[in-house]
Order: structure tokens, then C-alpha cells, then sequence
């Protein structure tokens, strides 16, 4: 399955659509992909939609799920720590707030967006000024390049993983 260009709803409302137009799910499905150009539907959730489409339920939004609900109190305070000191292990920001070290590293991982390399926590993905400061130290590595007196074998290039 590869991530479609519209939301959720967005499908939910063209599975709406071809449903009421008495289109199988085969054909639901076929005309989706196709359209989109990427198999973003689940014969599983057209499946679901439709039984509550005949169920007459025809809010295509996300409704609530069940389950322990998200501590946003908890998450801006890791947050605002990990700001202060991106060095600090999962286990003494646990201690500090006052809750279960796993809930710190699902916090860091899925609700803050950050993952550890080198004993670090940076952010999953790199913000504008990070992107521009990446182009940045770029040309100006391409620069010393271009230097005739400086010895082009030994650059050494990596990653941060």
C-alpha cells in the first residue's frame, strides 16, 4: 500500500460516492487506484465503509477511539526538556515528571517526532533553517573542492545514522 494523495476522508467520500452509484467493491477499489495512479485502498477498509454506509452511518470522519487518552501535559513537558538538554536519557525524564519510561520513549518517538542517534535525541525530520544550514556548509565544502591546494582524497563523507 503506498500513502494516497488525499485524506482519509477524501476516500471515504469517493467510496461513498461509488457506492451509491451500486458499484461493487471490486469496482470501487479498480477505480480508485486507477484514478490515483497508487493502490491506496484496503479491499478490507471499503469493506468496512460500505457495511456502515448500509448501516446508515454516513459520517465519513475519524471517530474517537477507544483507549487510554493522550497526556499532552506530559508530552509538552518532555518536549520542553528535550529542548533544554537533547542529551538526557528516557530514563531520568521519567524520573523528573513522574511517569513510566516507556511512555517517555513513545512520547519522544511517536508524539514528538524524534529519534536517538549517538546518544542524542534530534528531531525525525529537519526543519527549514536545518535544510538551509545543510546547503549551506554544502557549497562551502564544494568551495574548498574547487581549491586546487587542498587535497581532494581525503574527504570523508557520512550520515548521522
Amino acid at each position: 500500500m503506498q500513502k494516497s494523495p488525499f485524506s482519509r476522508f477524501e476516500l471515504r467520500v469517493v467510496i461513498y460516492f461509488l457506492w451509491a452509484q451500486d458499484k461493487l467493491v471490486s469496482e470501487i477499489i479498480h477505480t480508485i487506484n486507477t484514478t490515483l495512479k497508487v493502490d491506496c485502498v484496503h479491499k478490507s477498509a471499503v469493506y468496512k465503509w460500505i457495511s456502515s454506509f448500509e448501516d446508515n452511518i454516513f459520517d465519513c470522519d475519524e471517530l474517537p477511539r477507544t483507549g487510554r487518552p493522550r497526556n499532552t501535559e506530559a508530552i509538552a513537558k518532555v518536549q520542553q526538556i528535550l529542548t533544554e538538554d537533547a542529551y538526557r536519557s528516557a530514563k531520568s525524564i521519567a524520573e523528573e515528571i513522574g511517569i513510566e519510561h516507556e511512555t517517555v520513549t513513545n512520547n519522544k518517538k511517536n508524539d514528538i517526532g524524534m529519534k536517538k542517534v549517538n546518544f542524542k535525541w534530534i528531531p525525525h525530520s529537519l526543519t527549514i533553517d536545518q535544510k538551509l544550514q545543510c546547503v549551506a556548509m554544502a557549497k562551502e565544502m564544494l568551495l574548498i573542492l574547487r581549491d586546487t591546494r587542498f587535497p581532494s582524497n581525503i574527504i570523508i563523507t557520512g550520515d548521522e545514522t
